[in-house]
């Protein structure tokens, strides 16, 4: 009798493990170190990274691969590494995962365990919902801009890096220090019309605001390590580079 019933439950055990059908299969995120700046919430869109990793979803149109946010409605739970907590539910801001406080709220270099549940909008059944695994690592970014809006007058010059600051040792990097610790690329634009820049110079030919983007990217270097510190690590050691995006507007008067 006894044998029967360890029987019976093993069948009912595995029974329910079908029938969560879809629901238990989860597409592993590569392990990611995520930056955040000074004074500004951190934000991640998760259907970006839905439309990053969707190959392996089977009988998906290239409609709803390309453009999940028409198409499913998003659900993120999380927990600290290694803390073996339940996974506590995120609020999102707008679908978006959103920390107003990144310090505060995750700490620097942490790392966090995401589940990402995407339902169908017109079907909405958890069973069949698509879903992803990662773990994200928080860090500080090392560089940040000093503001996020300033002035300058018309037919003059600036130089973009002025506006960033990190620090080797004691010292704020020149301009040329971050020539030899990054990789460097400027995008500056005025309205739909993007500006031209000339080794991080731009010259200011019209009144406007002016969209600054610039993204550096950590030299892979033993000697740009050593002088930056910065560099995060991915799963199985391998050395990643450190990707930073810093943005700005100038306002350009007469």
């Amino acid at each position: 009798m006894k044998k029967l019933i360890a029987l019976l439950m093993i069948i009912g055990f595995a029974f329910i493990i079908t029938a969560c059908g879809p629901n238990s299969d989860y597409f592993k995120l590569n392990n990611q170190t995520v930056y955040y700046y000074n004074n500004e919430p951190l934000v991640i869109n998760p259907y970006q990274e839905f439309k990053n990793n969707s190959d392996w979803i089977k009988d998906l149109s290239m409609a709803r691969k390309n453009n999940p946010q028409n198409y499913f409605d998003v659900k993120v739970e999380y927990r600290l590494t290694g803390s073996h907590d339940s996974f506590k539910k995120l609020e999102l801001s707008e679908s978006m995962i959103k920390f107003n406080d990144p310090k505060k709220e995750l700490g620097d270099g942490l790392s966090y365990e995401f589940k990402i549940h995407f339902l169908d909008k017109e079907e909405p059944n958890e069973e069949k919902m698509i879903n992803y695994y990662g773990v994200y690592t928080f860090k500080k970014s090392p560089a940040n801009v000093e503001a996020k809006e300033i002035s300058r007058k018309v037919n003059t010059s600036y130089n973009l890096l002025n506006n960033v600051v990190e620090y080797s040792g004691e010292d704020k990097l020149t301009p040329e220090g971050f020539a030899s610790v990054y990789d460097i690329k400027y995008t500056v634009t005025l309205g739909e019309n993007e500006i031209s820049v000339t080794d991080g110079v731009v010259t200011f030919t019209q009144v406007g605001t002016y969209n600054v983007n610039i993204q550096l990217t950590t030299k892979t270097s033993d000697s740009s390590d050593a002088v930056s510190g910065a560099t995060g690590t991915a799963g199985g050691g391998a050395t990643e580079q450190m990707i930073l995006n810093l943005s700005y507007t100038i306002n350009v008067t007469e």
